[in-house]
């Protein structure tokens, strides 16, 4: 029997499912929520989403929302976050432009790849870095006004981290 924890926070409901694949990490891209491992398990939950089912048969499992479990056999390289401390995406919202700071640890290569909502690549940039704080920037001046998902990479050597900012684009 799945178990399914609902908690209300300020009137916004979050509904948490087990990943069942047991993955180490949050696999969710939305602007609110997260990831708890409590007794071995992974919890992910996200704020405001309205209903989130799993269903299962066989070796297929479809998680009804954002919560979709990615096997983690794809992913040749460990990917973990990038610390807040290194990385700043600014302003948000944007009328055009979007800066990312990052503050590299040592040399390596920082790369952003921009999706629109449905997932389709709109741009995507990569350069190297050398230690220190660099400014890169992106423009969506010409873009419809909407909600994109800025995805940035760091890869240094065999380790690789990313971070997801979801980016408001306003008149």
């Amino acid at each position: 029997m799945k178990k399914t924890i609902i908690l209300s926070i300020f009137g916004c409901t979050a509904i948490a499912v087990p990943n069942v694949r047991g993955q180490s990490g949050p696999d969710i891209i939305n602007s609110s929520g997260g990831y708890a491992v409590v007794g071995g398990r992974t919890f992910e939950w996200s704020i405001a989403e309205m209903v989130v089912t799993t269903e299962v048969g066989g070796s297929v499992i479809v998680t009804q929302g954002l919560l979709q479990p990615i096997d983690s056999a794809l992913t040749s390289v460990p990917v973990t976050g990038i610390p807040s401390s290194q990385l700043t995406v600014y302003p948000n919202p944007t009328k055009s432009i979007v800066n990312i700071s990052f503050d590299a640890p040592a040399s390596g290569n920082l790369s952003y790849k921009l999706l629109d909502m449905a997932g389709r690549l709109i741009a995507e940039d990569s350069n190297p870095v050398s230690k220190g704080s660099s400014v890169r920037q992106v423009d969506l001046g010409k873009l419809a006004n909407a909600n994109y998902m800025l995805q940035v990479f760091y890869t240094e050597g065999d380790k690789s981290s990313s971070s997801t900012f979801k980016i408001q684009k306003i008149n």
